[in-house]
């Protein structure tokens, strides 16, 4: 007995502490939809199966807010004409590898 296939979309937020950029900080919203395998029960004839993510099929950044630290130790917003294009560059690069990296964490905790 197959059970459907189904699709599952996943949202969370995140702040990033940008390591190569002195005292700046990104909260960024994540949304990762991915193909599932639905579960198959065990029976007589069938050892059964988990349900497991076959694909990721779209992953969406949204809401990306940057903030530094101030002086006196508190987090600050930080307009983003303030940041150059070059820096805005490698922050979403460093973004999509965040995602890349934790997206089959942040599934495997969604489904469980």
């Amino acid at each position: 007995m197959k059970y459907q296939d189904t699709t599952i979309t996943i949202t969370r937020e995140e702040e990033i502490k940008i390591h190569s950029i002195k005292d700046l900080w990104v909260r960024v919203g994540f949304s990762i939809d991915a193909e599932m395998t639905a579960e198959e029960p065990q029976t007589y004839e069938h050892p059964g199966c988990p349900a497991e993510v076959n694909q990721w099929l779209n992953l969406t950044i949204a809401d990306v807010e940057y903030y530094g630290d101030s002086l006196n130790g508190d987090i600050v917003p930080v307009k983003l004409a303030e940041i150059p294009r070059y820096i805005l560059r490698f922050i979403h690069e460093t973004i999509l590898e965040l995602a890349e990296d934790a997206g089959g964490e942040w599934i495997d905790e969604a489904i469980l």
